[in-house]
């Protein structure tokens, strides 16, 4: 959103942004084959480190005056991903067992993020002062140090046993997987503070190069304040066990069926302390069975026909289960978790249409349809302030969405015979989605219905793509629009969203260098 149309907002603010990114990555795969087996080690290495530098100008309604802000948020990313797995044919039947046993190891480490704010009152001479309380230190000029480590092991194991019914090739295939992770957060948050008796409030007008000098750390001057919370961390445990069973039927020449069913058993414990610093454990399983099937009919040898079902389901992140509250100054926002979020349930169906008028061309049409139980939406707490907003996760019992789906892919060599254009694809994909959450007995103002946070109605994305034949090498053109979206669910003055929900309450322009 512009700068221009949050003139009446309560937050009405411009932003520089500065980013420094650098990556470093390895992969190390090896492959043993011998006649029927195959047996492959594969390993993936990425550290990322982002730098983010921002300078916020603006006016601030809630503090009556003018806001200038400082962060500054260094961040590294390590991921280690092994995995070793194998495909065996075991006879002459072509019965086949595939296996697979997986590691990774992540941390994210967020070594020192510094915020610094200024304001000024509407008086002709008033003077920017840094917003540092004399009595209790706040998050306006803070520095804040985390850590989260990660690790997962787990492993799966299939078989697919071929057979025949009425003379028509069939198969049968059973599997089971095993996933375990543990996760260990723990931050600690500093605040600058005044001394409460003789502080010198010629410190507060100083220049953020100047501000924070050694000389100003003293009895009259600055102190630096623990303001870390028994809610700054969490541990947490997944461990899902599965099994399933997959059918591969064909009837005739032209239907085929793939249909089956996978049964889930996944616990949950996390460790948490509530606002108030209590001790919250949360120790759960759930156990659900997800069907699934897929008809495709055979129009001819170019083009299908597919019906689907499934049973989904989508499980809160670890992170979203934790009191934790994180203060984003991107965002000017803090998340907290909600141990109590339960997981959402989805049903899916769809209808398809499939042409392939030429290899490596596909043109599909279909339609769709989602209900949910229990989706997860991002909501703004009803306690927040424009200048202190605060994010939630909650559960909505029910919503839905349904809509279409057209793409096409197409290369240009009718266009010319020359080799760039029998080497170049065009390709592009438009999908209208309409969603709803029924509101009934939730919504405060009277609403029956709205979108599903984080849809949007419509997205399209369509590209060119090139490949030298010999060389392999590849060139891409892309282009992706998506419509406006809830982007928070909230009340009248405080949810960012699409136009026709509640009104924004933070405006920014921004450039970027």
């Amino acid at each position: 959103m512009d700068y221009e149309q949050g003139k009446d907002r309560t937050l009405n603010f411009a932003e520089d942004v500065y980013r420094y990114n650098t990556s470093l990555g390895a992969i190390a795969n090896f492959t043993y084959v011998k006649r029927n087996n195959k047996i492959s080690f594969k390993n993936i290495f990425n550290r990322i480190l982002d730098n983010n530098y921002i300078y916020r100008s603006g006016e601030n309604r809630d503090i009556l005056g003018t806001q200038q802000s400082y962060g500054q948020d260094l961040t590294i990313k390590t991921m280690l991903n092994s995995q070793l797995e194998g495909s065996h044919k075991l006879n002459a039947r072509d019965w086949k067992l595939d296996w697979n046993m997986n590691y990774s190891k992540t941390n994210r480490d967020q070594p020192d993020m510094k915020v610094l704010t200024y304001k000024r009152g509407y008086g002709a001479n008033d003077e920017f002062e840094a917003m540092i309380p004399v009595n209790t230190a706040a998050r306006n000029v803070s520095r804040f140090w985390s850590t989260l480590d990660e690790y997962g092991i787990g492993g799966t194991g299939s078989l697919t046993v071929p057979f025949s019914l009425a003379g028509v090739k069939q198969s049968v295939k059973v599997g089971g997987q095993k996933l375990y992770r543990q996760r260990d957060f723990d931050a600690r948050i500093l605040g600058y503070v005044g001394t409460n008796t003789g502080f010198d409030q010629s410190i507060v007008k100083m220049a953020p190069g100047q501000i924070f000098d050694q000389s100003n750390i003293r009895d009259n001057g600055l102190r630096i304040d623990e303001i870390t919370n028994n809610s700054d961390k969490y541990s947490a445990t997944s461990d899902l066990v599965a099994g399933y069973v997959q059918f591969d039927n064909k009837i005739g020449d032209k239907v085929r069926v793939v249909w089956g069913a996978r049964g889930e058993s996944y616990y949950q414990f996390i460790r948490t302390a509530d606002p108030s610093g209590k001790r919250v454990k949360q120790d759960v399983t759930f156990f659900d069975v997800l069907p699934s099937a897929n008809i495709s009919y055979a129009i001819n040898d170019k083009s299908n026909i597919r019906l689907s079902g499934s049973r989904t389901v989508s499980r809160p992140e670890l992170r979203e289960l934790s009191y934790f509250s994180f203060y984003d100054f991107v965002t000017y926002s803090s998340m907290i978790g909600n141990p109590d979020l339960k997981r959402a349930l989805i049903t899916n169906a769809d209808l398809r249409y499939e042409l392939y008028p030429g290899v490596g061309e596909a043109v599909t049409a279909s339609v769709f349809f989602k209900h949910f139980k229990d989706a997860i939406e991002q909501v703004v707490d009803p306690s927040s302030t424009p200048n202190r907003r605060q994010i939630l996760f909650q559960n909505v019992p029910t919503a839905q969405s349904y809509g279409f789906e057209l793409e096409v892919r197409k290369k240009l060599d009718f266009l010319s015979q020359e080799p760039f254009f029998a080497n170049t694809t065009a390709f592009a994909n438009f999908s209208y989605i309409h969603s709803s959450v029924d509101l009934q007995g939730l919504s405060p103002d009277q609403l029956s219905q709205r979108g599903l946070q984080g849809q949007s109605p419509y997205l399209i994305n369509a590209g060119l793509q090139y490949v030298h034949p010999d060389t392999d090498l590849s060139f891409s053109a892309l282009y992706n629009k998506m419509g406006q979206r809830v982007y928070l669910v909230g009340f009248q003055d405080m949810s960012i969203s699409t136009k026709e929900a509640a009104t924004s309450s933070i405006c920014r322009s921004v450039k970027r260098s």
